[in-house]
């Protein structure tokens, strides 16, 4: 049998077979990077997209923290039992006689509101609970509320003092140190509201004494929620921690008032695993420790402190204190996390921001992550083309490739920055994992000549041709 040679194969009937067009190779290109990609999100190997999500979220707080203003964290003090106290003056757990103290020295400036981060729980030893049920009665007398942390109601709480206090529940977020996914209510439970919730409407009760505060308090209650039913079904709240510490702070408690000076171990600090502890910011709350507030300070500065605000009574102690790491700062106690919930509400009402938000029954968080992969995949896959039109020549010499990972590198950054803006300004709700999508789209790219690439991709070549060449009619012959 006789076989063709190259020189005598004879061509098809309608001309020679033509491969993919450029612009079908860069559909091909841009479905194939679309659907990996996809792919590793909801699979999120390594644990990768939920790592930078967190970041993503940090960074965003970070960024939004200069915009806080600095008035409102003095609408309210944090109080905070310290080793130093129990090791000096009490122990631990400390005596309800030593909590009496306590309250009754914050009771001399007449807070507005007073929150206690302790679980005064049924089982526990009612020895010296005397002075603290005379204490809460006249906080009572005096129209302060007081609410207590409690796991489910007033039915776990002491009995004793079960009449004289609130019941909060501090389990608002989906695990003890998660600060991004703040519940203002509980098992839709009207009696189990979040401290948040509970002190700003204590807050809004009456005027504050001061003229000067009343712009801001004016300002704040305006927005609460008409009808307390709405917040109940209300959704979780974004946390956005202030960057501007108060400046009482820094010559009364132990931190670095410096830090933000030193940005460049501030950024290398955002990034570690371990952040160290030498760049502990300043709080952001006016702090005080027990040794202050029991014979430290003159009560005239005390006075400036608590006098007519919301006070956050909680445990500092190393072991027995639940701990948040939020961006602007190292390790806080978990009582900073309800005032910083308390600020929000303050600053933003009813407009608190969100992680999520769906419309109709669809996540607005998913549609916009889907934009932002649609037209990351196609700046990458079509963008190859657009450099060739603007510099022609050889797409393999290193300044080629230069030209073309910056150009992608800027409009990839706009795109985000541009998305990032409309999900925060129109929609309050938290940007997109915009840190995970982009990695993994350069990730893409970046292996896009490998053999299963180059598989999958020539599979889909077949396809958008098939759906984007018409079939030719055949030419009929003329007699």
């Amino acid at each position: 049998m006789k076989m063709d040679t190259p020189q005598t194969l004879r061509m098809p009937p309608d001309g020679p077979i033509q491969g993919p067009s450029r612009r079908q190779q860069s559909i091909a290109r841009f479905l194939t990077m679309l659907l990996l990609g996809l792919a590793l999100q909801s699979a999120d190997p390594f644990n990768f997209l939920t790592y930078t999500e967190r970041k993503t979220l940090d960074l965003f707080s970070f960024v939004m923290g200069p915009e806080l203003r600095s008035d409102w964290n003095e609408e309210m003090a944090v109080v905070l039992i310290d080793d130093v106290f129990v090791e000096n003056h009490s122990q631990w757990p400390m005596p309800y006689i030593d909590h009496a103290r306590v309250l009754k020295k914050i009771l001399t400036f007449e807070p507005r509101a007073v929150f206690i981060d302790l679980l005064f729980a049924k089982d526990k030893d009612v020895k010296g609970i005397v002075p603290l049920i005379l204490v809460l009665n006249e906080y009572k007398r005096k129209n302060i509320s007081v609410f207590v942390t409690s796991a489910e109601s007033r039915s776990g709480m002491l009995p004793q003092i079960a009449n004289l206090v609130t019941p909060v529940t501090t389990r608002v977020t989906r695990d003890e140190i998660d600060y991004q996914d703040y519940r203002l209510w509980r098992q839709s439970s009207m009696t189990n509201q979040a401290p948040a919730n509970a002190l700003i409407e204590s807050y809004c009760e009456r005027t504050p004494a001061d003229p000067a505060r009343h712009a801001i308090w004016g300002e704040a209650c305006n927005r609460l929620l008409e009808q307390r039913e709405l917040n109940l079904h209300a959704d979780p709240m974004l946390l956005l921690w202030g960057t501007r510490e108060a400046e009482a702070n820094q010559n009364a408690f132990k931190c670095n008032p410096k830090v933000g000076e030193d940005w460049q171990r501030q950024v290398v600090n955002w990034f570690s695993l371990e952040p160290e502890d030498t760049l502990q910011r300043c709080p952001r709350y006016p702090t005080l420790l027990l040794d202050n507030l029991l014979g430290g300070f003159p009560d005239d500065k005390l006075a400036e402190y608590l006098g007519d605000k919301v006070v956050l009574y909680g445990p500092e102690i190393e072991g027995a204190t639940v701990w948040t790491t939020p961006p602007t700062h190292e390790a806080l106690s978990a009582t900073y996390t309800h005032a910083t919930a308390l600020e929000n509400l303050l600053i933003y009402g009813n407009g608190y921001f969100v992680k999520d938000k769906k419309v109709l029954g669809v996540s607005l968080q998913f549609l916009f992550e889907l934009a932002i992969w649609v037209m990351l995949c196609l700046i990458v896959a079509f963008g190859r083309n657009a450099v060739s039109s603007v510099a022609p020549g050889p797409n393999n010499t290193i300044a080629y490739r230069f030209l073309f990972d910056l150009s992608s590198f800027v409009l990839l950054n706009a795109v985000g920055i541009l998305l990032t803006v409309v999900q925060v300004t129109a929609f309050n709700i938290a940007p997109a994992n915009l840190l995970g999508i982009i990695a993994i789209v350069f990730a893409i790219s970046s292996v896009h000549n490998s053999q299963y690439f180059s598989y999958l991709e020539e599979r889909l070549q077949v396809l958008v041709r098939a759906l984007t060449v018409l079939p030719q009619q055949p030419q009929r012959n003329r007699p």
